[in-house]
């Protein structure tokens, strides 16, 4: 009696252990969730994949802060678009600078600054009005602020320093 229900046990245990097995298999077999690109209308459409601030595309760049600057500033759907082209404008200027391979590294960083410069300054000057203009300047300081802060929090220690 007692090997009978060592064996019924041993069976029980061996068919449980394959059935959580077959779970796992199951499981490893389902697909990944597909990324949507962004569609030419700018980037509207939902994405269902995470998409952190800074990558992709020269549009979706554009898009995000035009996106941004829409919901901080409040303004029109004229204004967000006219933001978007002049941000697209920058994003593919600084794409084609990152392309450039004769540039040192602080040169290229000097000019994409300046650069992004240049763009904010368009949108106060040509896009804005007097009150969202000052909004968005303090919005600028803020950020350039943080910047900074972090900037001089990272120093490198002198072992990892690059090579000039």
């Amino acid at each position: 009696m007692k090997k009978l229900m060592f064996i019924l046990f041993s069976l029980a245990i061996l068919l449980s252990t394959a059935a959580v097995a077959q779970d796992g298999a199951a499981e490893a077999e389902q697909k990944p969730v597909e990324k949507v690109k962004l569609t030419p209308d700018h980037g509207h459409s939902k994405k269902i994949h995470d998409h952190k601030r800074g990558s992709g595309t020269a549009e979706a760049r554009a898009q995000s802060v035009a996106d941004r600057l829409f919901k901080s500033l409040g303004l029109s759907e004229a204004q967000k678009e006219e933001v978007y082209k002049i941000q697209l404008a920058n994003h593919l200027e600084i794409r084609e600078l990152y392309k450039q391979t004769m540039m040192d590294g602080e040169t290229k960083r000097k000019k994409i600054r300046e650069l992004r410069e240049q763009a904010d300054q368009k949108i106060i000057e040509d896009v804005l009005n007097e009150q969202q203009a000052q909004r968005f300047q303090e919005i600028i300081e803020k950020s350039r602020k943080g910047n900074a802060s972090r900037n001089a929090d990272a120093k490198r220690p002198a072992r990892m320093q690059r090579a000039k």
